[in-house]
């Protein structure tokens, strides 16, 4: 009885042995386990480095070798390879997505299987920094289409990455090649003008110093509309085709894509000296509303949708004041009009909210004058634009209206309308054709100058 505690200890020595043991083993299996693991993800971090520090890279493509270096100043050029624009965005790409690099499975780097990863014949881009070089070889899509088989130096496996880093790394000319329509940024541009067939739709001219957009001297007689000046500038430079979108072909080749006879043709300036010549084809592909797009100083050819490029169907009428007011309410005395069978004498005090049409005083105070007076005033002194004709050479006879506007300065401006057929009229100031039509329904019909004066007349009681 007196040996069974020895026993009992000893027993529990035994059982702490084998914990102690077990602990130790599961505790080393962990470690292996941590071990392989973190090696796993250390072998499956391709790259790590910082992409904004890679000043020089070298692709070398199925279509070609290219090398392009970084200029602090001018962004990204091409050093070796060609003379086309760079896409300064996809280069930055390769640049982010190389730097921190992951693979997603790896396989063993086996020579009778490269030529099944597309690695026999890789894409290869090479990254320089000032401190080192980065390698990576690009292989082909995977048949499921998740991912890109890729080998790098210094490694004997192959692995596979993510399809979009992959699609981006998989490089080839066009996706080296600027996308952009011009290569200028909204303040650079200095001159723009566009063509349809023979006939110039518009043209317009940037003072970059003073920031103000003119029209040619033959249209002088019009106010800019800066604000859509300023859009078209803003316009231009975002203009940017998608990389499927992107052809070649030898200037002599153009024809097969309609360009030899162009829909639209446009020339844009810039402030550096240099120009683009775009032809434009917008018939191209009526059905899904694509454009051919030829810019003549970089051969390119680029895909557009129409909506991408309205502003080839732009008209000097988009960029002017299309509603000119020619007399203001709060500071004038008044008109003279004659048109139909008016023929009346309109003086205005605006300050005591009175007016007298014909010397019989109306009390503009009244809410109901009040209201038809001004619609009759507005109709009277607006001019609104609805089309351009410069060419035109009119007869100011028979005019549709006259108005005599006067001013507080004593000055007077006469506003006259003739017909131009087509529902259209011509419209003279002070005598002189301006080159501008308005609508003829301003001298007829339903809210016209007679029909807001006949509302006037009658809550102002002068048809009594």
């Amino acid at each position: 009885m007196k040996r069974r505690p020895v026993l009992a200890f000893g027993a529990l020595l035994a059982a702490a042995g084998i914990s102690v043991g077990a602990f130790f083993a599961a505790k080393d299996n962990k470690d292996k386990d941590d071990k392989k693991k973190a090696a796993d993800e250390a072998d499956m971090q391709l790259f790590n480095f910082d992409g904004s520090n890679v000043n020089k890279i070298n692709f070398n493509c199925a279509d070609g070798d290219f090398t392009v270096e970084l200029d602090e100043e001018d962004g990204w050029e091409l050093a070796s390879g060609g003379d086309f624009a760079l896409d300064q965005t996809y280069i930055q790409n390769v640049c982010t997505y190389a730097g921190n690099l992951k693979a997603e499975a790896s396989y063993s780097n086996d020579a009778d299987q490269l030529a099944s990863y597309g690695l026999d014949s890789p894409t290869v881009i090479e990254l320089f920094t000032d401190d080192d070089s980065y390698k990576i070889n690009v292989g082909t899509l995977s048949p499921t289409q998740d991912y890109y088989y890729v080998s790098v130096d210094g490694r004997d496996k192959v692995y596979t990455i993510d399809s979009l880093y992959g699609s981006v790394l998989r490089a080839n000319h066009l996706m080296l090649r600027s996308k952009t329509l011009v290569p200028y940024k909204s303040g650079e541009i200095t001159h723009i003008t566009m063509k349809k067939g023979d006939e110039i739709t518009y043209d317009l001219t940037h003072d970059i110093e003073n920031d103000r957009w003119s029209l040619p001297p033959e249209y002088a007689k019009f106010d800019v509309d800066q604000t859509k000046a300023h859009s078209l500038s803003l316009v231009l430079p975002k203009v940017q085709a998608a990389l499927d979108n992107l052809r070649e072909a030898d200037p002599s080749e153009i024809g097969q894509y309609g360009l030899d006879k162009p829909t639209y043709t446009a020339i844009v300036k810039g402030a550096d000296g240099t120009e683009r010549n775009i032809l434009v084809n917008s018939n191209f592909d009526p059905e899904n509303g694509y454009s051919c797009v030829y810019v003549k100083e970089t051969g390119q050819i680029m895909l557009f949708a129409n909506s991408d490029i309205a502003f080839v169907e732009r008209s000097y009428l988009t960029f002017i004041a299309d509603s000119v007011v020619h007399s203001d309410i709060t500071s004038s005395p008044g008109f003279d009009l004659k048109t139909g069978d008016i023929d009346i004498k309109l003086e205005l005090d605006y300050e005591n909210k009175t007016c007298a049409v014909d010397g019989k005083t109306v009390d503009l105070t009244d809410s109901s004058a009040n209201n038809s007076f001004y619609a009759f005033f507005n109709a009277v002194v607006t001019e609104n634009i609805i089309s351009l004709d410069i060419k035109a050479k009119p007869e100011l006879k028979d005019p549709q209206l006259t108005a005599v506007l006067r001013s507080s300065d004593g000055k007077e401006l006469t506003y006259q309308l003739t017909d131009a057929g087509n529902d259209k009229s011509y419209v003279f100031i002070d005598g002189e054709y301006t080159g501008a039509l308005v609508s003829s329904d301003i001298v007829s019909g339903l809210n016209s100058v007679p029909d807001f004066y006949k509302q006037f007349a009658e809550s102002a009681g002068l048809d009594k």
